[in-house]
């Protein structure tokens, strides 16, 4: 059979099917597309960068958190590489980490108490210890010490209940374990619904795919690349909106001017006034 093939190997295959692929790929990239990823990368980034020295309040939330808002930051960087490469899944995964980190942020900034639950978010990681420890397979040696878990137990009993079970998520509040339930809380069940619906079937390997991934009645690696810029652009005005509250609730710096050139954009990728996002 091996004497058919008309690559022997691998690197053969590479190849010869290599520079192909990345020419149809560059023939399909919407560069419209990856200025609008690029720009809005160029904004968060500025912003975030300058929120130390230009914050006027809430500096002791930006302490404890400003760790999601590097992790956004590196999703909105890999969405430009997911949509160089024309990749949905990739783009479907980074999107629900947005989304998930936007509702994170925004549960802190509208709360009443900020400082208090940017606190518990900052000692959930202690919490995270244990809750690893629990999940080591029998026999296992443990990673705490005896007197460390106590210490987390005494200084966190927020998630810790009479029985010895951890609430596992870093409100402390069972209800909140869930991203649909977090995303209703802070007025983005909309965008939960719409992009569970999409990026869930990415996520999760469901067999809806095969039509994602068809093509003149064949499937195939890219299949629909138009899906990858639709979930690149929802994830990246997610950010956006989430950068622009970021501002909002630190008091700095003014990126006013760069957001209207963001939507632009927008415009000049799609054609259309939103991005679906929700104020």
């Amino acid at each position: 059979m091996s004497g058919r093939r008309k690559h022997p190997d691998a690197t053969s295959y590479r190849a010869d099917v290599g520079p192909r692929l990345f020419k149809f790929i560059e023939s399909k990239a919407d560069s419209k597309v990856e200025n609008t990823i690029l720009h809005a990368l160029a904004v968060f980034s500025f912003a975030v960068e300058h929120l130390a020295e230009d914050a006027t309040r809430h500096q002791d939330v930006l302490k404890k958190t400003g760790v999601l808002l590097v992790l956004m930051q590196d999703a909105l960087r890999g969405l430009l590489g997911a949509q160089r490469v024309l990749s949905p899944v990739t783009s479907a995964c980074l999107a629900r980490n947005i989304l998930e980190t936007y509702c994170n942020l925004r549960f802190i900034y509208r709360s009443d108490e900020p400082a208090k639950w940017a606190d518990r978010f900052a000692r959930f990681e202690a919490v995270e210890k244990v809750l690893h420890e629990n999940h080591r397979p029998p026999g296992e040696p443990s990673l705490l010490s005896t007197g460390e878990r106590e210490r987390i137990l005494r200084e966190a009993p927020e998630w810790f209940g009479n029985k010895g079970k951890v609430v596992p998520h870093w409100t402390a509040d069972m209800d909140l374990k869930s991203l649909k339930t977090m995303a209703g809380r802070v007025g983005l069940a909309d965008v939960h619904h719409r992009l569970y619906f999409i990026g869930s079937k990415f996520m999760h390997g469901s067999p809806l795919l095969a039509n994602a991934y068809s093509g003149a009645g064949q499937l195939g690696a890219l299949g629909n690349t138009d899906m990858c810029s639709q979930l690149s652009l929802l994830a990246t005005g997610l950010a956006i909106r989430a950068i622009e509250e970021t501002v909002e609730f630190y008091g700095g710096p003014n990126i006013d001017e760069d957001l209207l050139q963001w939507e632009r954009g927008v415009l000049a990728a799609n054609g259309v006034s939103g991005t679906g996002v929700a104020p």
